[in-house]
């Protein structure tokens, strides 16, 4: 553009001379340049100004709208608070939240990877292994959280993952009992995948513990 590295914009209002590109983005420059020398003093120095989440300019530096306006925001999803909590263990809310993506390698997920593998369940061999018949539709995962949680469920008892994760979130839910359910529901999450992981690579099965 004939613009030194090392000029400012006040300068370069004063010495350079419009030019037409090729390139659409260079035009789009020349007519900013072009903008601000009709409204601006073409003498001075430059002052720095950092854009806000409202489109206004300020001198003061925000590191949270400096955030939000480089990336894309996306709703809140409903369901974060289920998974992240205090006094969480960390490798038991990761797993649940991979889970929640649906982003473990389960049998479904292995056969649109390479349609030769075997897609069942490792647990119980019923059809193809999906997210919510791995937790808890499984006879053998349904068992254990059965054993875990129907006592903290109650009459609002299930196995359906997709009644599950909302039942986490529940704030009419007692605030001690609603710990306990979701760090249940994590590591009973983390101990099956783990289980399925060794049998797969050809450690000793765990058989169903006998719970009173």
């Amino acid at each position: 553009m004939g613009i030194s590295y090392h000029s400012s914009v006040a300068e370069a209002l004063v010495t350079h001379r419009r030019r037409r590109h090729r390139t659409e983005i260079l035009n789009r420059i020349e007519d900013e340049i072009y903008s601000l020398r009709l409204q601006a003093p073409q003498t001075g120095h430059d002052r720095p100004f950092w854009k806000r989440k409202n489109g206004s300019f300020k001198c003061k530096f925000s590191s949270q709208d400096t955030w939000y306006l480089t990336r894309q925001a996306n709703p809140v999803c409903d369901w974060f608070k289920g998974v992240w909590f205090p006094n969480s263990t960390p490798k038991f809310s990761f797993i649940t939240w991979i889970a929640i993506h649906n982003r473990l390698a389960t049998g479904d997920r292995l056969l649109r990877w390479n349609i030769g593998a075997n897609g069942s369940c490792i647990f119980c061999g019923e059809g193809v292994e999906t997210r919510d018949h791995l937790f808890f539709s499984c006879p053998y995962s349904s068992q254990i959280w059965s054993a875990l949680s129907r006592g903290l469920l109650g009459h609002r008892f299930t196995s359906r993952w997709e009644f599950l994760v909302p039942i986490l979130t529940d704030s009419s839910i007692p605030r001690l009992q609603l710990f306990v359910l979701r760090y249940v529901f994590q590591i009973t999450i983390h101990s099956v995948w783990k289980e399925q992981n060794g049998r797969h690579h050809g450690e000793t099965p765990t058989p169903f513990p006998k719970l009173t």
